[in-house]
């Protein structure tokens, strides 16, 4: 299966999923929240971080004395699957956990993208779903949640949002139907929840 990835060490993969948890970070920011988990020193977190800037990971901002940080990789999509060097590829790894049943969830990442995107989002969702069922697992999609809308004021309204999630969520309605995988609307009760609320 053709994917875009980044083959990562344990590390730089923690490293990236602190960052996909917040904005911006610094340095320090990044170090405190491994540090219970993995005795590094402060230089050593500085210095992934600056190696993954060079491999186009990340990206950093000046704000005063400080660096912060964000990934410049989105967390996984449907074409991308960031995993530890020796993880293997998902084929690998339905296989070797003798997957009968796949829950995918696709959409929310890749619907940033817009209309522009849709083709190929649906074109790979595909591909993944064919590729998939080859293996014999029964795949079952469900489609990206809405966002919502939040009080705080420096959080963008969603309408927009929305619009594209609900493209992409038709979009895995429709491969899930040609495909014969079950699908799970799971936009449309959130939405309702969301306004519920």
């Amino acid at each position: 299966m053709h994917r875009t990835s980044h083959r990562l060490g344990d590390l730089q993969l923690r490293i990236l999923q602190s960052l996909w948890d917040r904005s911006d970070s610094s340095v320090a920011e990044v170090h405190a929240e491994l540090k219970p988990e993995r005795d590094l020193a402060y230089t050593t977190v500085a210095t992934m971080l600056r190696k993954m800037e060079v491999r186009g990971m990340v990206t950093h901002r000046e704000v005063g004395r400080s660096f912060l940080y964000r990934a410049l990789v989105a967390a996984d999509e449907v074409g991308t699957w960031h995993r530890s060097q020796n993880f293997g590829s998902r084929e690998e790894w339905f296989k070797r956990t003798g997957a009968t049943v796949v829950f995918a969830f696709y959409g929310y990442n890749e619907s940033f993208k817009g209309a522009p995107g849709l083709d190929g989002f649906k074109g790979t969702l595909q591909k993944f779903v064919k590729d998939t069922q080859a293996t014999g697992a029964r795949v079952v999609l469900f489609s990206p949640i809405a966002a919502e809308k939040m009080s705080d004021p420096d959080f963008a309204d969603p309408k927009e949002i929305n619009e594209n999630v609900k493209l992409y969520a038709g979009a895995v309605e429709s491969v899930a139907k040609e495909s014969g995988a079950q699908f799970v609307d799971l936009f449309a009760p959130s939405q309702a929840a969301y306004q519920a609320a």
